[in-house]
């Protein structure tokens, strides 16, 4: 069910209807994939911390491979035509970033963006740094 949702805003209560089990359960089996680095959910930014606290994370599978089997792509073609697509390259995209913060002994400061005029200039997908300059992990 996850792989599916790769790439999207989590929703645990729809989430939860499809598999057949209590929204709580979903949680807790969503945990499990995040704390064994299957999974990762990107919070989203606001200047309100509030806000954050109530707004929905996405959904990141880190190994895309596996993400397309457990969703019943079989080809690499298949899924390059697919409504499915677009999300999973983006999830092969935050996948990496992530990932080489991690390999670097770094924490990953990547945050999910809202803003209009973020999204026009940059996509919905903001790497943030300490160092003042560009990305990377100065």
């Amino acid at each position: 069910m996850c792989a599916a949702r790769t790439g999207q805003m989590l929703n645990y209560s729809d989430l939860a209807r499809d598999a057949d089990i209590s929204v709580h359960a979903a949680k807790e089996w969503l945990n499990i994939l995040v704390a064994g680095f299957q999974v990762y959910l990107l919070e989203p930014y606001y200047k309100n911390i509030s806000k954050r606290m109530i707004k929905a994370p996405k959904l990141y599978f880190l190994d895309t491979g596996l993400a397309a089997y457990l969703a019943k792509w079989k080809t690499a073609e298949t899924l390059a035509g697919g409504a499915m697509a677009g999300a999973f390259f983006e999830t092969f995209v935050v996948g990496e970033i992530i990932k080489s913060y991690w390999h670097h002994g770094r924490e990953a400061l990547i945050t999910k963006t809202t803003h209009r005029e973020t999204l026009a200039r940059q996509g919905n997908t903001k790497v943030l740094t300490n160092s003042g300059g560009g990305g990377g992990y100065n």
